[in-house]
C-alpha cells in the first residue's frame, strides 16, 4: 500500500503549478486557503521538471522542514486523507535521500487533488449546493453570534460621545476664555479700587451719592439685568428669556464703585453674571440650538466662579450644583469642566493674582472632634440663615420706606457710614480680606467680628448696592469659626478654615462645590471634617438661600410639603415668616377667638349710676354704649344710643356728645338722677369668651346689633366686641395671603353684591329746613346734595349742621332737630355752605374689601354708590359690607 502511494506521488510529480491552483476550490473553508497562502510566493521560483522519485535532487534541506509542511497538510486535509500524509512522513524518514521541500509540497498537493476528485466526476445537484451553502451560512451565523455576545459595544454611541466631547470642549473653552478675561479685568479693577479706598478713607462719605448714581443707571438701563444672579439661575432652569450683554459692563462698573466707596460686598456675583452674560451672547453669535443654552449658561457660571477665585474644580462643580437643591446636572460635565479650567488658566495668564491660605494639617479621625465640627456646622448653617433673612428684610424695609428704587442706596449708604462711625473701624468695608488672614493665621479677631461683617453686608446688598455675597460669607465663616474654635476647644485656625466655606455652603446650598473649594485652598489634610461641616451647614440652612430662584429638586427633609421644582422664593412666600403660627393672629379668621380682637378696657357703669354720670362718661370716652354691671362685675344690662327715651328725653347719646356742656346740662336737668337700672336694656345678648369670630358675626347679623359684651362662663364682663372691630380685621387682611381654608370670607365680593341702603337726595339750592325735617324724623342721619344734573357733590349729616351753624342759631336748630316747629321765620341756609365736600363715591364693580378700607380709612359710616353717569344708586354701609364679605356658614349657603 505504501508503494502504491509513492507511485501516485511520482506519477504526479511532473504536474505543472496549475495543479496547485486548481486544487484550491476543493479545500474546505477559508482556513484551508489561509494556511496555504504563506507558501504561494515561493511556488513560481521552483523549477518544474518531470521526474520520478529517483530524479528528485538530493539537497541539503533538513527533514524537519518537510515534516512541518506535511503536518500543515494534515491540518488542511479532510480526516479521511490524514493517512496519506502520515505515510508520506514515514516514507520521508525511511528514504535514503531527501526530497526538496517545495517539490514534496507540490507532489502532496497534486496527490490531494487527485484523491479529492472522484474517478468519474459528476456535477453536484442544486439541492446539494443549496444545502452546502446553508451549512456554511449557519456556521458563519453561529460564529458571528458568539463573537457579538462577547461584548456590548456601540460604535455609533462612541462616535456621538466623541463628537459631543470635542464640540463642548471647544465651546466651553471659548466661554472660559471670555470668562477668564472678564474676571482678570474685574480683579485688576477691584484691586485698584480697594487700594485707592484704603489710601483715601474719606471716600466713604461719598458712598450714598455713588449709590444713587449706580441705582439710577440700573433703574434706567439695566432692565432684566437688574435681577442679577437670580436671573442667571432662573434661565438655567426655565430657559425662556435672554440674558442681555449689558449685564457684564453694568455689574462690573457697579461692583467696582461699591468697593471704591466702601460698600461691603463680594466678587462672585459679578464674575457669575459676567460669565453668563458673555456665554449667552456667544450662543446667540454662534446661533446654537435652544437646548444648548442651559449648558452654555452653566459653563458661564463655572468659568466665572472658577476664574475669579482660582479654584477651577470648585467652579466646575458649582456650575453643576447651584441651579437646584439636591440635583447635579451631569449633562454639563464637559462644558463646565472645560470653562472652569480654561477660565482659570486665562485669568492666571493675564497675571491676575489670587489669595493663598495656610495648608491645614493632617487630622486623624477623632469621634469627639467629629461631634464638635458637626455642632459648628449647625452654627454655620444658622448663621447663613441669619445673613439671608437679614438681607431680604433690609430689601423689603427699603421698598416700604423708599418707593423710588434709585434712592434706596442713599439710605443704605448713610447707614453704612453710621455703622462705621459707631464701630470705629473700616475693617468691615469692601472685601475685608485682612479679617480672613487674621483668622486663618491665628492672629485673631474680636469675638463678634462675624456679626459686624454680616450686618454691614446685609445693609449694603439689601439697599441695592451691587456685588456678590461669597467673599463676605467667607469672612463671616472664618471669623465665626475662629470664635467657635475657642469655645469648643478646637484649634481656632482649623475651625476658621472649616467655617470659611461652611457658611457659604449653607447660604448657597452647594455643599459639594464648597468642600472641593476648601480642598483646593487648604489641602486635603482635614477633608473629612470639611465635608462634614459643609453638609451640616447645608442641612441646617433649610430651604433658604442667597439665590431665591434655585429650584427644589429634592427637599432636605423629605417629609416637608415642598412642591416639585418649586423655587426658594415661592417656598418662602407660601410659608410666610419664621415665627410659629398664633391662632389669634395668623390662623383662619373665622376660627379666631373673639377675645383676641375684643376691647378689654370696657367703660362700665354700676346699676345705680345716675343719668348725669352716664352722659359724662359717654361724652368723655366718646362711646355710644355703656354696659351696666352688678357689684360682683356680672353683666346686668347695657345702655345704648336710644335708651335715654326711657327717661323721657327726646335725644340720644350721639346727639348729646355734639352739644355744649351748658346745652347738655339744661337738657338732662329734669331727669339727671334717674339710675342706670331704669334706663338699661336687659337681658343683654352677650358673647361667651370662648366663641369664635364667626359665631360673633352670626350673632350680630341675626339681631342687627353693633356690639356684643363678652363674658365668661359665670357672666362676668370681660370686654366688648363691636362690628367695627371685626370689619377692621377684615380690612387689614390681605386677600392674596388669606388662609386657604377660610370659606366664610368672600374676598371676591363687589359693591354690587352689597344690600344698598336708600339714599335721600336734595338739590344744592335747597334750604336747610328740608334737611332738618329728615333729621327730625330720627330715621335719616344723612342726605346727599346733588347738582342740577343729579350728580352727588356733597353730603350733609346732623353733625355737620351742629358743627357749622353759628351759636345764635343753635337754639332754633336744636328745637328743629327735636321736631319742634318754629312759628317764626324758618332757618334759611344753603346746603352748599354746610355740606362736606369733596364727596367719596364708589362704583358697583369696586371690590367690597376695597370699599371697606375706604370707609374705615376716612372714618365715615356710609359711602354713596354711583353709576357710570354719576347718578346715585344708594348707600353702602358697614352692616351691608359685613353681610357681603362675611358669608353664611357653608352648610347654610
Amino acid at each position: 500500500m505504501q508503494l502504491q502511494h509513492l507511485q501516485h506521488l511520482q506519477l504526479f510529480a511532473d504536474l505543472h503549478l496549475q495543479h496547485f491552483w486548481q486544487s484550491l476550490p476543493y479545500m474546505r473553508g477559508l482556513w484551508h486557503k489561509i494556511a496555504v497562502l504563506p507558501l504561494l510566493p515561493f511556488m513560481p521560483f521552483v523549477p518544474i521538471r518531470p521526474s520520478g522519485m529517483d530524479d528528485i535532487s538530493d539537497d541539503s534541506q533538513d527533514s524537519h522542514i518537510l515534516i512541518l509542511i506535511i503536518l500543515i497538510g494534515i491540518l488542511i486535509a479532510r480526516p479521511a486523507e490524514h493517512s496519506v500524509w502520515l505515510k508520506a512522513i514515514s516514507y520521508q524518514l525511511k528514504a535514503n535521500h531527501k526530497l526538496s521541500t517545495i517539490n514534496f509540497f507540490r507532489l502532496a498537493i497534486s496527490y490531494k487533488q487527485i484523491k479529492m476528485r472522484p474517478p468519474d466526476p459528476t456535477p453536484p445537484s442544486r439541492a446539494a449546493q443549496s444545502q452546502a451553502r446553508s451549512r456554511r451560512r449557519a456556521f458563519w451565523l453561529r460564529l458571528y453570534q458568539q463573537a457579538d455576545a462577547l461584548f456590548s459595544l456601540d460604535p455609533l454611541e462612541f462616535a456621538a460621545a466623541l463628537r459631543m466631547l470635542l464640540r463642548w470642549l471647544v465651546l466651553g473653552g471659548l466661554v472660559g476664555v471670555l470668562s477668564g478675561t472678564a474676571s482678570a479685568v474685574f480683579l485688576f479693577s477691584l484691586d485698584w479700587a480697594t487700594h485707592f479706598r484704603t489710601a483715601n478713607p474719606s471716600l466713604l462719605f461719598l458712598l450714598p451719592l455713588a449709590g444713587v448714581i449706580v441705582g439710577w443707571v440700573y433703574h434706567r438701563f439695566a432692565g432684566a439685568a437688574a435681577q442679577g444672579n437670580n436671573l442667571v439661575i432662573e434661565e438655567v432652569n426655565a430657559n425662556q428669556s435672554r440674558i442681555p450683554l449689558r449685564m457684564a459692563p453694568l455689574i462690573l462698573l457697579g461692583t467696582v464703585i461699591t468697593h471704591l466707596f466702601g460698600g461691603s460686598a463680594g466678587r462672585e456675583g459679578t464674575a457669575i453674571q459676567m460669565g453668563a452674560s458673555l456665554a449667552d451672547t456667544l450662543r446667540r453669535a454662534l446661533r446654537l440650538q435652544p437646548e444648548d443654552r442651559r449648558l452654555i449658561l452653566m459653563a458661564g457660571i463655572s468659568g466665572g466662579f472658577g476664574s475669579v477665585f482660582g479654584t477651577p474644580v470648585a467652579g466646575f462643580v458649582f456650575g453643576l450644583e447651584v441651579h437646584s437643591l439636591g440635583r447635579i446636572r451631569y449633562d454639563g460635565l464637559v462644558p463646565c469642566l472645560s470653562a472652569a479650567l480654561i477660565g482659570d488658566l486665562v485669568t492666571r495668564a493675564w497675571g491676575a493674582a489670587h489669595a493663598h491660605y495656610p495648608v491645614l494639617p493632617n487630622l486623624a479621625i477623632d469621634p469627639l472632634l467629629l461631634v464638635k465640627v458637626a455642632l459648628a456646622g449647625i452654627a454655620f448653617g444658622l448663621t447663613s440663615i441669619l445673613f439671608v433673612e437679614l438681607t431680604h428684610a433690609v430689601r423689603r424695609l427699603q421698598a416700604q420706606i423708599v418707593h423710588y428704587p434709585p434712592l434706596r442706596p442713599l439710605l443704605g449708604g448713610l447707614a453704612i457710614i453710621l455703622l462705621t462711625v459707631l464701630v470705629g473701624s473700616q475693617d468691615y468695608l469692601g472685601l475685608s480680606l485682612p479679617l480672613i488672614q487674621r483668622s486663618l493665621s491665628g492672629e485673631g479677631v474680636v469675638p463678634f467680628a462675624f456679626l459686624l461683617k454680616l450686618v454691614f453686608t446685609a445693609v449694603t446688598l439689601g439697599s441695592g448696592f451691587l456685588g456678590g455675597e461669597v467673599t463676605p460669607l467667607f469672612v463671616i465663616g472664618s471669623t465665626l469659626g475662629f470664635s467657635l474654635g475657642g469655645l469648643l476647644g478646637v484649634d481656632p485656625t482649623v475651625m476658621a478654615s472649616i467655617g470659611f466655606v461652611s457658611v457659604f455652603a449653607g447660604a448657597s446650598n452647594t455643599p459639594l462645590a464648597c468642600a472641593l473649594m476648601a480642598l483646593e485652598l487648604f489641602g486635603g489634610g482635614s477633608a473629612l471634617y470639611i465635608v462634614l461641616a459643609c453638609v451640616m451647614a447645608y442641612l441646617a440652612s433649610g430651604h433658604r438661600g442667597i439665590y431665591v430662584t434655585q429650584r427644589v429638586a429634592t427637599p432636605k427633609p423629605t417629609h416637608l410639603n415642598i412642591r416639585d421644582g418649586e423655587s426658594l422664593k415661592a417656598v418662602a412666600e407660601r410659608r410666610g415668616g419664621w415665627l410659629p403660627p398664633l391662632p389669634g393672629l395668623t390662623g383662619e379668621l373665622s376660627r379666631r377667638p373673639a377675645r383676641s380682637i375684643m376691647s378689654s378696657l370696657v367703660i362700665a357703669l354700676p346699676v345705680d349710676a345716675p343719668l348725669s354720670e352716664i352722659v359724662r362718661l359717654a361724652v368723655a370716652e366718646g362711646v355710644r354704649s355703656l354696659p351696666v354691671v352688678s357689684p360682683q362685675n356680672t353683666l346686668s344690662g347695657i345702655i345704648t344710643d336710644n335708651d335715654l327715651s326711657r327717661a323721657g328725653l327726646d335725644t340720644s347719646l350721639t346727639r348729646l356728645t355734639r352739644l355744649t356742656e351748658a346745652e347738655r346740662r339744661t337738657l338732662i336737668a329734669p331727669v339727671q338722677a334717674v339710675p342706670a337700672r331704669d334706663l338699661m336694656t336687659a337681658p343683654v345678648i352677650s358673647l361667651n369668651h370662648a366663641a369664635s369670630l364667626a359665631q360673633a358675626v352670626d350673632l350680630l347679623n341675626a339681631h342687627q346689633l353693633k356690639r356684643l359684651p363678652v363674658v365668661d362662663d359665670a357672666g362676668h364682663l370681660l370686654g366688648i366686641l363691636t362690628r367695627s372691630d371685626i370689619l377692621r380685621e377684615i380690612a387689614a387682611a390681605d386677600p392674596a395671603g388669606a388662609h386657604p381654608e377660610d370659606r366664610r370670607i368672600r374676598w371676591e365680593a363687589v359693591v354690587a353684591d352689597v344690600d344698598l341702603e336708600p339714599a335721600v337726595t336734595l338739590s344744592v339750592e335747597a334750604g336747610l329746613e328740608a334737611a332738618l325735617k329728615h333729621f327730625a324724623s330720627g330715621e335719616i342721619k344723612r342726605v346727599l346734595v346733588c347738582d342740577r344734573d343729579g350728580h352727588a357733590v356733597g353730603i350733609l349729616t346732623e353733625a355737620d349742621v351742629l358743627a357749622r351753624m353759628p351759636p345764635e342759631e343753635r337754639p332754633r336748630l336744636l328745637a328743629a332737630l327735636r321736631g319742634v316747629v318754629d312759628e317764626g321765620e324758618p332757618i334759611q341756609r344753603p346746603l352748599g355752605d354746610l355740606m362736606t365736600r369733596p364727596l367719596i363715591t364708589v362704583r358697583p364693580e369696586l371690590s367690597a374689601h376695597r370699599a371697606l378700607q375706604l370707609l374705615l380709612d376716612n372714618q365715615i359710616k356710609r359711602l354713596p354708590v354711583v353709576d357710570v353717569q354719576g347718578h346715585v344708586l344708594g348707600l353702602v354701609g358697614r352692616a351691608g359690607l359685613m353681610r357681603a364679605l362675611y358669608g353664611q356658614p357653608p352648610e347654610e349657603s
